[in-house]
């Protein structure tokens, strides 16, 4: 079960990396829209 929780761990810090790349490319795109 500790290992199941490891996992889950490594998943929810990729989905977070994922998260804020996306935020950033968004933010960039807003910035040269203006």
């Amino acid at each position: 079960m500790r290992r199941r929780d490891a996992d889950a761990d490594v998943i929810c810090s990729l989905l977070s990396d994922r998260q804020r790349e996306e935020r950033q490319t968004t933010d960039m795109h807003a910035v040269t829209a203006e």
